[in-house]
């Protein structure tokens, strides 16, 4: 028996040493999981797209589920993570790698939630271990901004129970990673048509109408939510978007603007109001909106700002505060192709002394 151990022993040995590569490459990734709620403990709303930041850099990973659950592997296959415009770095596995490396440094790593309209706490990861449990924890949503309007329909408390029903199965289909649109566009078809001032179930139908890139039934879809309820601002800001997406600025600036008169501090209707007014030639006009969504409490979410507010100050002259901006720019999203331009601008001011 002692042989028999010994021999094996022996045989691991050899193996180990003959094929070292084998031994060092072992990969563990890293699973992570929580759950997001509003302030007063209700799921929310919609489904919150999960963001890690690294070091300044954000990395969007999954959405939660209708509870507000989420779990998932750091860096997992990039076809099943979740789409972002915003996305400025390649996915990448996050785990330990070796047999004796368990733990994994994110020191400088924490996790947050988005979701429009609101902000987020943010949990910060830490060494952690492959081995260990993946809860951590709660991560809170607050609203964004004060004023009238708002991310719920009030409309919706008035719905029939079979329009109700039709909505939320769509609902379900929709958090889908790869939903079936046009299942969900017959239920929400069937659901407004039961209850025509149900503005939630307009506004899905057009986010639906919207991925299978019928872009002009989706912007009706819009409209009808936001004629069905006028306090509803989601169809405005998705209205905003669709616009600025078909470079219709100044239809873009015009649903910012509704939507600013409902919660003026919001920075995403911020965002498309300055995007608007810049490429409608108005960098007066765009400064203000710029600056508030530069300072709103998602001003992560809108890099891009700092990026309009370098240029508005750029053609005013004051070279020394335009830097400042695009410097936050390029930290903010250092991977673009705007930030490589804006990298050139500010090398050609350095070598002409214009920063001194």
């Amino acid at each position: 028996m002692r042989c028999t151990v010994r021999l094996s022993v022996a045989l691991a040995l050899v193996f180990v040493l003959a094929f070292p590569a084998l031994s060092q490459t072992t990969f563990r990734a890293l699973t992570i999981s929580g759950v997001v709620k509003m302030e007063d403990g209700q799921a929310p709303p919609n489904p919150a797209l999960i963001v890690l930041w690294c070091d300044g850099r954000r990395e969007p990973q999954f959405n939660t589920n209708r509870n507000g659950k989420f779990s998932f592997r750091l860096g997992a296959d990039p076809a099943a993570m979740a789409p972002d415009s915003r996305s400025q770095l390649p996915s990448r596995q996050i785990g330990a790698t070796g047999p004796d490396r368990s733990y994994v440094n994110l020191q400088n790593c924490e996790v947050e939630a988005v979701l429009a309209g609101y902000s987020s706490s943010r949990i910060q990861l830490g060494r952690r271990s492959v081995f260990e449990s993946s809860d951590i924890g709660v991560i809170i949503l607050h609203p964004l901004a004060k004023g009238e309007g708002s991310f719920i329909s009030v409309n919706s408390a008035a719905a029939p129970d079979n329009a109700r029903q039709l909505f939320e199965k769509a609902g379900q289909e929709m958090k889908k990673p790869r939903p079936d649109t046009g299942k969900a566009i017959k239920q929400l078809t069937k659901a407004v048509a039961a209850y025509p001032a149900y503005a939630e179930a307009w506004n899905l139908l057009g986010r639906a109408q919207a991925l299978n890139t019928d872009y002009s039934s989706a912007r009706e879809s819009f409209e009808k939510a936001a004629t069905a309820d006028p306090k509803f601002v989601s169809p405005m800001l998705a209205l905003a978007l669709l616009e600025m997406q078909q470079r219709h600025f100044k239809e873009c600036a015009d649903w910012a603007a509704k939507t600013l008169k409902l919660l003026p501090a919001l920075g995403e209707a911020n965002y498309y109001m300055a995007i608007s007014q810049m490429s409608l030639g108005n960098p007066g006009a765009a400064e203000g909106p710029a600056r508030a969504a530069a300072a709103s409490p998602d001003a992560t979410e809108f890099p891009k700002a700092h990026f309009i507010l370098g240029n508005v100050l750029a053609q005013r002259g004051d070279i020394k505060a335009a830097a400042a901006e695009f410097r936050k720019y390029v930290e903010l999203e250092p991977n673009s192709a705007a930030a490589q331009a804006t990298k050139k601008q500010l090398a050609e001011w350095e070598a002409a002394g214009a920063l001194k």
